[in-house]
């Protein structure tokens, strides 16, 4: 069961309907944070995976909005 849903900070959305860097970062910072709260390794690992998921989410953002700046609107 799904317990401190308050703390899940999940409500963003980007202008092409994803989220912004920042928020997936964000994201991924509470991630680490609640791994380390696990209980249990397989959940740990879980969650440290989702982490860098959303880290790889936020690079891949970074160099579409990078390359957008480059070949102007």
């Amino acid at each position: 069961m799904i317990r401190n849903l308050r703390s899940s900070p999940l409500a963003f959305s980007g202008m092409d309907g994803e989220p912004p860097r920042d928020k997936l970062l964000q994201l991924a910072t509470w991630y680490r944070a609640q791994a380390e709260r696990a209980g249990s390794s397989w959940i740990w690992e879980a969650r440290l995976r989702k982490a860098e998921d959303l880290e790889g989410q936020a690079r891949q953002h970074q160099s579409r909005c990078q390359g957008r700046r480059k070949t102007g609107p």
